[in-house]
């Protein structure tokens, strides 16, 4: 290489070099708006934990549920303002009297363990106060850490302070528990290993919410009124009553049985998604637990930290924990507590030996690079050849940290802008809350409205279109007396979830208005399509579906949407669950296009059809027919757009496999 090809070389990789700075530059101006942004993220941890301490406090009646929402609004508007202004120069010491806590957990936890003992109604908190100043409410990894050394230093005071630590720690009020449970709250991690593992398992047993499944057989009979105990059972004083009532709770155990494996397989299959700080700290715990107690008593004890604070919960009150938006019933809830006492008698039985390996943070630490040049010298042009040679290597490392820096920062950028997503998404949750929290109280001040609609839906005299108008005078009469407070979004959430609670008390009715003979019709559908399922597959001639498109298929995240369709309740919602199918295929579909070389790299309308036949077959979830009548029937004029299109096709998708299956018939 002579000198002018390498001053070349050198000028190229000068402008390189000046574009990357810009880069990082424009990149470290991102960071350092959305640390500034983290300001308000702390405002909404701090209002999340506000208003949930309000929700648990709040007497549910109409009129406090009103209150409770237009304190949030208020909430959201108020300016809040930083400790510098309000504190002046004290807010130095106070900053300073604050990381003396956290750098030292020992001291921390024994102010944690005082107040425990002296101040029980303040501890919860005074709890929430150390989690949201000292650890920036765990929004950040380091603060994990943190707090991990100050829960294991708290655990260490129980040891020598408690003979039962077991006993103690299942105990309302402690600092230990309150500490882990907003530990745990405040992982998004743990919110995404709930959806994964519960909430196929979850929708299992909401779709099944018409029967109360109580292990006692005494009990659970009388859960029946007396017209609809003897139809089943026939008379308490005879044979045939007896039997029955056998029959019905092995059934009952039958169907707990298979729900509670639905949980643990699935617990099983998604364990790699648990959370890495929960993982770090249980290991950390059980270290420490393991060199003073036997093992019996440190595996009780990890069961109560796994199933009692985390598991169960979640299970008996997915819709508090965000798996799922979906109304509950009380009979769900039910079944899912009834799930979730099993899963932790089985626990408590079956805990095997944590693996003692504690693994290792690796932190990278990239060096700072300090290159000088020097001015260019005519005396010897081999001298100044080596030193350019030199130089371009040292330019290569000064290259190769420019790109670590950069990459450094987009993952420190992508990090912020996750967490600010997420929050987003817990501040819907805590709107979500509220409004639950609202329109379960409007229910009860309305309740004669929704029995004269129970009372009409029941009388087989009233006309299919007259029922349908009246589920809509019926809430709009709900809402018009209850949302005058709320903004606009809130007033969309409130009519979606009062539909759920109303369209609940009617559904069975609503959905078949002629009884036994639709739920015979869609079983029958249900077991034809169920055969057909077994021979066919993607690349069958009878869904012609193009071979570029095999690469995605049997398209199972279409199939999942599918499957959830009879766990809805309402129209709106079972037209969700067909819209994000057909969305979830024409994504999987330009997928497979984009791999090809075509110059269309999207899937057009027409290819949507036979995928959509295909997926329908393979999910074939229940009562189509039913729904079918049930949407069109209540849901049709509020159709627009996508959801209106995408209705369209499913509704001949079912009409091809019905005229396939009479076809072979």
């Amino acid at each position: 290489m002579d000198l002018i090809d390498m001053i070349e070389k050198i000028r190229t990789e000068q402008i390189y070099l000046q574009d990357e700075r810009q880069a990082i530059n424009q990149i470290n101006i991102k960071v350092n708006d959305e640390i500034e942004s983290t300001i308000d993220l702390w405002i909404t941890k701090t209002l999340h934990f506000i208003l949930c301490n309000r929700l648990q406090h709040t007497q549910q009646t109409f009129h406090d549920s009103i209150k409770l929402v237009e304190d949030f609004n208020q909430i959201k508007l108020k300016q809040f303002v930083l400790g510098q202004k309000k504190f002046g120069t004290q807010e130095i010491y106070l900053g300073k009297f604050l990381s003396h806590l956290k750098e030292h957990p020992k001291i921390l936890s024994y102010l944690l363990f005082f107040a425990e003992k002296n101040y029980k109604s303040f501890i919860d908190l005074f709890s929430k106060i150390i989690i949201s100043t000292l650890y920036n409410n765990c929004l950040f990894y380091q603060n994990r850490i943190s707090l991990t050394e100050t829960m294991e230093e708290l655990l260490e005071i129980y040891l020598n302070f408690y003979d039962d630590l077991n006993s103690h720690l299942l105990q309302k009020g402690t600092a230990f528990g309150i500490m882990y449970r907003y530990f745990c709250d405040d992982l998004v991690e743990l919110k995404s290993f709930f959806k994964l593992a519960l909430l196929k398992p979850i929708m299992a047993v909401l779709s099944e919410d018409n029967l109360y499944l109580d292990i006692d057989s005494n009990r659970a009979v009388m859960r029946f009124c007396p017209e609809e105990r003897q139809k089943h059972f026939g008379l308490p004083s005879s044979v045939e009553y007896q039997t029955k009532l056998m029959k019905f709770n092995e059934w009952t155990i039958k169907k707990l049985k298979n729900f509670v494996n639905n949980f643990i397989k699935s617990l099983q299959e998604h364990i790699y998604a648990f959370p890495a700080s929960l993982i770090y700290l249980f290991l950390r715990i059980y270290s420490k637990l393991i060199e003073r107690l036997d093992f019996q008593k440190v595996q009780a004890i990890f069961v109560n930290f796994i199933f009692s604070y985390l598991i169960c919960p979640a299970i008996q009150n997915p819709d508090l924990f965000g798996i799922t938006d979906l109304h509950i019933n009380q009979i769900a809830h039910y079944n899912l507590m009834q799930c979730a006492q099993i899963i932790q008698i089985l626990a408590v039985s079956n805990f095997t030996e944590i693996n003692n390996n504690i693994y290792q943070i690796v932190c990278i630490l990239i060096m700072d690079i300090h290159r000088i040049v020097q001015n260019l010298t005519q005396e010897d042009f081999d001298d100044v050849l080596l030193k350019l040679r030199n130089d371009c290597r040292k330019r290569n490392i000064y290259r190769i940290y420019l790109m670590k820096s950069r990459q450094n920062l987009l993952k420190i950028l992508q990090r912020l802008q996750t967490i600010k997503r997420n929050l987003k998404e817990e501040w819907n949750l805590v709107d979500f809350l509220l409004i639950s929290n609202l329109v379960r109280a409007t229910i009860e001040q309305e309740e004669p409205k929704i029995q004269n609609l129970v009372r009409k839906f029941h009388d087989p005299q009233t006309l299919i279109d007259y029922k349908s108008s009246m589920i809509k005078k019926t809430l709009d009469s709900i809402e018009n007396f209850s949302s005058k407070s709320l903004t606009e979004n809130q007033i969309i959430s409130f009519r979606q979830i009062l539909e759920r609670y109303v369209i609940n008390r009617i559904f069975l009715f609503a959905f078949y208005p002629n009884g036994d003979i639709d739920s015979m019709r869609d079983r029958i559908l249900h077991q034809q399509i169920e055969q057909l399922s077994v021979n066919v597959s993607a690349d069958s001639k009878l869904f012609c579906i193009p071979s570029i498109y095999f690469n995605t298929s049997p398209w199972p995240s279409a199939q999942n949407e599918l499957k959830k369709l009879f766990v809805c309740k309402t129209p709106r919602d079972k037209i969700k669950c067909i819209h994000r199918c057909c969305l979830h295929i024409m994504a999987l579909l330009s997928v497979d296009r984009n791999h090809q070389d075509d110059q269309q790299n999207y899937a057009s309308a027409d290819d949507l059809l036979p995928v959509l036949i295909f997926v329908v077959i393979k999910a074939n979830p229940k009562s189509i027919l039913s729904t079918i009548q049930y949407i069109n029937t209540f849901y049709t004029e509020a159709m627009t757009g996508e959801e209106a299109y995408y209705w369209t096709q499913f509704c001949s998708a079912i009409e091809f496999i019905k005229t396939l299956l009479n076809e072979q018939n």
